[in-house]
């Protein structure tokens, strides 16, 4: 399921394979991360924070993740 949300563009189909793909598994930090990019373009920033402070916290070597988690709080205005 994380294949089909990477391949699909960000949007309400993306967001459902992979809140599954997290259901099977809460601890799968690849999909936690596709699933905070996609809300962060889906203008759910709060929600894309959250999702992806918790795939930072699984894998805090994974510098994707944490680039995305700083596109978040720039979006949020917080550059800290």
């Amino acid at each position: 399921m994380l294949e089909l949300g990477r391949a699909l563009p960000a949007g309400a189909e993306a967001k459902g394979f992979l809140e599954k793909a997290i259901v099977i598994r809460p601890d799968y930090g690849a999909a936690l991360a596709r699933l905070g990019d996609v809300l962060l373009d889906l203008g759910k920033v709060s929600e894309a924070e959250k999702v992806l402070k918790k795939a930072v916290a699984l894998g805090p070597k994974e510098a994707d993740w944490r680039a995305s988690l700083a596109r978040v709080w720039l979006a949020k205005g917080d550059p800290d």
